[in-house]
């Protein structure tokens, strides 16, 4: 199970909150009465009003990374299903249990709350369907949530994944619940192990009334809540419609505080059921036929409402020219005129419900522009595969990209396609657009409805062996928040993108690795994997992790401690540096870089005598034979005769502890350790014992796949 998960504390400094934004390309500050709200809406998977890619990403990460914030709010709003006690009781003396439920039941919600309950930080686990039987690592006092849906194989292979994770999560101390459907938990046979309980809706009234009253305290709650029209949807509303209501009356309540009681109700019963009835209306209205033949004039009028929908905020000029683009894309030539005959630009505005406001145009009525798209979706699909091309024309042809990637990125989400983001994305790369190309592919991958098919995606593109475009956008991609959240998965498709003959992509895996090599969170795991590539036997890969190797051990703050040494380094550490230095040292195309760069780390025993141990330590696991000690000797002989970074005599010390670890490292044991001497502080050949799944990994790691 070639897993991720997140494993950040985002209250200290090294969390992701201070973090995520580096690799964006670009932050946001955002006023706290601001975030909030947004933070709510990207939780019920829609994307509040005009707000900037980077700000959705990093709101998207959160969500995924289940971020204490959103724990909490999580925990605050739910309302108990009837089977929380058998649930709990099942996690709590067997250590995992299993939720089965339809979508919109609360399987989540619910998993999270369990293991809050238990006094648990609750984690997201995730299975890589491209590996589901890999490497786990898990932490004492998290507990984790796993979502076995993405499991499409056979029974054998989801049984062994489950086996793997409660094996692991058993040895780690932690809890685990399952999130899966009926045909994966029958392949699992989670009902034999007596893990499978399956969980009804929670009643929708209860879940309105206490969402509202989150964020709403002060509001008429109860008066809502009481409304006929208000009781009857939530007659027939799963509790994820029933949360989602409450949002749109918190925010539209709120946008329309002076407006009559009953015109607030029809706008938020429009709202929530996506403008339907006005929309088909308008539809046709807007329908003119003549002689049995629909009109060009039509036509336009559908163009200009879908400029509006995918581009709201834009100014009328990019507006008019988006809606021509589109009637162009699906081959229809524009009336005679340019705007000389026909109605005025405001009396076409207002047939569509819209106007421009200090020169932008916008909907007057909330939520219109999705539902005009997810409108256009169902009544005419004939023209969806329209859709992102005419949205990649407008982005490299109107300065557009960043309304029209927003509304795209929340169409995939809310019909569950995949593709829309990446048919936009790999035409967007080459060009000028390729930042926004980017933070579309990295929110789309970290969302809850089209992450895993994303994933995968990405993980094709990165073993493709000749379109450099989609290498650099994965590369890119896993510099950013990705790897916050899935720092295995991310790793996964660096792997493959390091074996590929490219210097230009090698050198943006080099760059991605020394980015996430920077976050203290993933400091060890990217040290670990690049140390991995530069000791394999595929030459390219090699080459690319000595680079990337070289990337880590260079980076340094201040002129002081090095970067990779700056949390006290473990025997795991120490190993996996000396694997590093080894393979980059002996490696022609970086050796004469690893030896400067070594020189600079015994520089720097003197002038902060804090990484004496570790450099040191380091340098030695480098040698496993008598041609490593003499070239570490040679390089030591050399740094002592030319080092002006302290006195003589202390260079002369340092030498002498160095040569003393050396000595005997020429007869090699289990392992590639030194027989009867050890490199390591503890004084015995340390190499951890590998998770389950991970030897057979190890043993194959040179294999091209």
């Amino acid at each position: 199970m070639n897993r991720a998960h997140e494993d950040v504390d985002l209250n200290s400094d090294n969390g992701l909150d201070q973090d995520l934004v580096m690799g964006l390309g670009q932050g946001t500050d955002i006023s706290p009465d601001f975030h909030a709200p947004v933070a709510q809406a990207i939780m019920a998977g829609n994307i509040a009003g005009n707000i900037n890619l980077s700000l959705c990403t990093k709101e998207r990460a959160r969500a995924a990374a289940l971020d204490p914030r959103i724990v909490q709010r999580l925990r605050e709003v739910y309302v108990r299903v009837p089977e929380w006690e058998p649930a709990l009781e099942k996690l709590r003396g067997r250590g995992a249990v299993a939720l089965v439920g339809a979508p919109g039941n609360g399987r989540e919600i619910t998993a999270v709350n369990l293991l809050g309950e238990l006094g648990l930080r609750p984690r997201r686990l995730l299975l890589d369907p491209d590996d589901p039987v890999g490497e786990i690592s898990a932490r004492p006092g998290n507990g984790y949530v796993v979502d076995l849906s993405v499991l499409n194989g056979s029974d054998t292979e989801a049984g062994a994944a489950v086996d793997n994770c409660l094996q692991i999560l058993e040895q780690s101390r932690c809890r685990v619940v399952f999130l899966t459907d009926e045909q994966t938990a029958r392949r699992a046979d989670l009902e034999g192990r007596d893990l499978l309980v399956r969980i009804g809706p929670a009643p929708s009234g209860t879940v309105f009334v206490k969402e509202l009253l989150y964020l709403s305290p002060h509001g008429d709650v109860e008066g809502w809540a009481r409304h006929p029209r208000i009781d009857r949807i939530l007659a027939e509303a799963l509790p994820a419609d029933a949360a989602r209501l409450a949002r749109l009356v918190h925010e539209i309540v709120g946008d329309l505080a002076h407006s009559p009681p009953d015109q607030q109700l029809d706008e938020v019963t429009g709202a929530y059921e996506s403008w339907r009835t006005e929309l088909q209306e308008w539809d046709r209205r807007a329908s003119d036929a003549e002689n049995g033949q629909w009109t060009v004039r039509s036509a336009e009028r559908r163009a200009l409402i879908l400029a509006v929908a995918a581009m709201e905020g834009a100014s009328p000029q990019t507006i008019l020219a988006a809606a021509d683009l589109l009637l162009d894309t699906c081959g229809i030539t524009p009336s005679p005129g340019s705007g000389l005959l026909g109605p005025s630009l405001e009396e076409r505005l207002h047939q569509i419900g819209a106007a421009v406001e200090n020169d932008r145009v916008r909907f007057q009525r909330p939520a219109y522009g999705p539902a005009v798209l997810d409108w256009v979706w169902t009544a005419r699909p004939q023209i969806r595969d329209r859709l992102p091309i005419w949205i990649a024309r407008t982005g490299l042809a109107l300065p557009s990209a960043q309304e029209a990637s927003l509304s795209l990125l929340e169409l995939a989400l809310r019909k569950r396609d995949p593709n829309l983001v990446l048919g936009v994305a790999s035409e967007w790369v080459g060009r000028g657009t390729r930042g926004l190309a980017v933070q579309m592919v990295e929110a789309a991958a970290l969302s809850e409805e089209v992450g895993g098919p994303v994933r995968r995606t990405l993980y094709q593109w990165a073993r493709k062996q000749s379109d450099t475009r989609l290498h650099l956008l994965v590369a890119e991609v896993c510099s950013g928040a990705m790897a916050e959240v899935f720092p295995d998965v991310t790793l996964t498709r660096l792997r493959n993108l390091a074996r590929h003959d490219s210097d230009l992509v090698r050198t943006a895996v080099v760059g991605a690795i020394g980015a996430l090599g920077t976050r203290p969170a993933l400091r060890r795991t990217v040290l670990r994997e690049t140390a991995r590539w530069a000791s394999c036997e595929i030459p390219a890969r090699v080459e690319t992790g000595c680079r990337a190797f070289l990337a880590l051990a260079r980076a340094r703050e201040g002129g002081g401690e090095w970067t990779i040494l700056e949390h006290k380094p473990s025997p795991e550490d120490l190993y996996q540096l000396g694997r590093g230095w080894r393979s980059s040292l002996r490696l022609e195309q970086t050796r004469g870089e690893s030896e400067d760069l070594a020189l600079l780390w015994l520089d720097s025993t003197l002038s902060t005598p804090g990484s004496r141990w570790a450099v040191l330590q380091s340098l030695a696991n480098a040698c496993r034979s008598s041609i490593d000690i003499a070239g570490m000797t040679g390089l030591l002989s050399r740094w002592v005769a030319t080092t002006q970074a302290g006195p003589p005599a202390e260079a002369n010390e340092i030498q002498r502890e160095l040569a003393a670890l050396l000595r005997g490292r020429d007869g090699l044991g289990p392992l590639g350790a030194p027989s009867g001497h050890s490199y390591l502080p503890s004084g015995t050949v340390h190499r951890p014992e590998p998770y389950p799944g991970l030897r057979a990994k190890e043993n194959h790691e040179h294999d091209p796949a």
